[in-house]
Protein backbone atom coordinates (compact mmCIF):
# COMPACT_ATOMS: atom_id res chain seq x y z
CA UNK A 1 0.00 0.00 0.00
CA UNK A 2 2.74 2.44 0.86
CA UNK A 3 4.37 1.99 -2.53
CA UNK A 4 1.10 2.80 -4.32
CA UNK A 5 0.57 5.94 -2.24
CA UNK A 6 4.13 7.09 -2.81
CA UNK A 7 3.85 6.40 -6.53
CA UNK A 8 0.52 8.26 -6.75
CA UNK A 9 2.02 11.23 -4.89
CA UNK A 10 5.02 11.22 -7.23
CA UNK A 11 2.79 11.16 -10.31
CA UNK A 12 0.60 13.98 -8.99
CA UNK A 13 3.64 16.10 -8.13
CA UNK A 14 5.19 15.54 -11.56
CA UNK A 15 1.92 16.48 -13.24
CA UNK A 16 1.69 19.66 -11.17
CA UNK A 17 5.26 20.66 -12.08
CA UNK A 18 4.62 19.90 -15.76
CA UNK A 19 1.49 22.07 -15.77
CA UNK A 20 3.37 24.95 -14.12
CA UNK A 21 6.14 24.73 -16.72
CA UNK A 22 3.60 24.62 -19.55
CA UNK A 23 1.84 27.75 -18.28
CA UNK A 24 5.18 29.53 -17.97
CA UNK A 25 6.10 28.66 -21.57
CA UNK A 26 2.69 29.75 -22.85
CA UNK A 27 3.10 33.15 -21.18
CA UNK A 28 6.60 33.54 -22.65
CA UNK A 29 5.35 32.62 -26.14
CA UNK A 30 2.52 35.15 -25.84
CA UNK A 31 4.99 37.88 -24.83
CA UNK A 32 7.26 36.96 -27.75
CA UNK A 33 4.32 36.89 -30.18
CA UNK A 34 3.48 40.48 -29.21
CA UNK A 35 7.10 41.42 -29.98
CA UNK A 36 6.84 39.99 -33.51
CA UNK A 37 7.91 36.38 -33.08
CA UNK A 38 6.17 33.68 -35.08
CA UNK A 39 6.46 30.01 -35.98
CA UNK A 40 8.53 29.25 -39.09
CA UNK A 41 8.45 25.89 -40.87
CA UNK A 42 11.94 24.31 -40.91
CA UNK A 43 11.10 21.04 -42.65
CA UNK A 44 8.02 18.85 -43.04
CA UNK A 45 7.76 18.10 -39.30
CA UNK A 46 9.73 20.85 -37.59
CA UNK A 47 8.76 24.41 -36.72
CA UNK A 48 10.68 27.04 -34.76
CA UNK A 49 9.47 30.07 -32.82
CA UNK A 50 11.77 32.88 -34.00
CA UNK A 51 11.78 36.69 -34.08
CA UNK A 52 10.50 38.20 -37.33
CA UNK A 53 10.28 41.65 -38.90
CA UNK A 54 7.11 43.56 -39.83
CA UNK A 55 6.71 41.56 -43.03
CA UNK A 56 6.92 38.17 -41.30
CA UNK A 57 10.45 37.32 -42.42
CA UNK A 58 12.93 36.05 -39.83
CA UNK A 59 15.40 38.65 -38.55
CA UNK A 60 19.16 38.01 -38.35
CA UNK A 61 18.69 36.57 -34.86
CA UNK A 62 15.87 34.37 -36.16
CA UNK A 63 18.00 33.10 -39.02
CA UNK A 64 20.79 32.24 -36.57
CA UNK A 65 18.31 30.32 -34.39
CA UNK A 66 17.06 28.43 -37.45
CA UNK A 67 20.63 27.61 -38.54
CA UNK A 68 21.51 26.34 -35.05
CA UNK A 69 18.37 24.21 -34.93
CA UNK A 70 19.13 22.71 -38.34
CA UNK A 71 22.71 21.94 -37.28
CA UNK A 72 21.64 20.26 -34.03
CA UNK A 73 18.90 18.23 -35.72
CA UNK A 74 21.00 17.33 -38.76
CA UNK A 75 18.64 18.98 -41.24
CA UNK A 76 20.16 20.07 -44.57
Amino acid sequence: MTYENTNAFKNATELEHSNKALEKVKLQEEKNRKKGWRYVQIDARTVAHVPCDKHGNPTEEGLMKIACLKKVMGIK
